[in-house]
């Protein structure tokens, strides 16, 4: 009798055991790495940074691989028979910028500063280089400003095709948010903070608009089956 008990225990033991291992075996552990606001006062959600100053509104959107091939898999920016290509090694970044003062201003340099390092974006001659990495046939339309008729600040939530149109003018007029394309080639990795920094340029004022992102890594499960 207690041998049958013991006999039990141990079938049951080994039952839950495969079965622990078979599930195990059918879903895939990776970790998945992002961009984010780096504090809760400058994020309207868990992906968009935002901040204001007398000049303007900012946002700030990374843009991941399944949102990269999104972006140029769709209108404008590309079509269904894009090339769906990743951004790595480098940083693509949806950037909106809203002029909430009554003079015309105008975006000057954008770059990404981490510890003592200046990271500048790419200028358009070196997107043309790496066009192709990327999924890019029109640089020109890449690189230009759209108006943003609508306004959701994910972009997961956005519509471009519909909710935007190109911009006409160089610099941006009163009450208008436009949206553009920034890329930075990659950080060392070791630099794990770092700031988004663009300057505006007004007609009586300058500003250096800035908002502080950092690396998230997460555990992302894929069922095999």
């Amino acid at each position: 009798m207690l041998f049958h008990r013991y006999f039990k225990r141990c079938l049951q033991a080994s039952f839950f055991f495969i079965l622990f291992a078979i599930i195990s075996c059918t879903r895939q552990v990776y970790f998945k790495q992002d961009i984010v606001p780096a504090k809760s006062l400058y994020s309207t959600n868990d992906s968009v940074a935002v901040t204001h100053s007398l000049l303007c509104e900012l946002t700030v959107e990374y843009l991941d691989v399944q949102k990269w091939s999104r972006l140029t898999g769709n209108r404008p920016y590309g079509s269904l028979l894009s090339f769906s290509a990743t951004p790595f090694p480098w940083y693509p970044f949806l950037v909106t910028i809203r002029n909430s003062s009554s003079q015309i201003i105008e975006p000057g340099n954008i770059v990404l500063k981490g510890g003592q390092l200046e990271n500048p974006a790419l200028t358009s001659s070196q997107i043309q280089r790496i066009k192709s990495s990327i999924s890019i046939s029109d640089v020109e339309l890449f690189t230009g400003n759209r108006l943003y008729h609508d306004f959701n600040k994910k972009y997961d939530q956005m519509n471009l095709s519909r909710e935007t149109t190109v911009y006409e003018f160089e610099k941006i007029l009163p009450g208008d948010r436009v949206l553009f394309l920034v890329i930075f080639n990659r950080l060392p990795s070791h630099i794990s903070e770092f700031t988004f920094s663009v300057d505006i340029v007004g007609e009586n004022d300058k500003k250096t608009v800035e908002v502080p992102l950092r690396h998230r890594e997460y555990r992302v499960y894929e069922d095999r089956l």
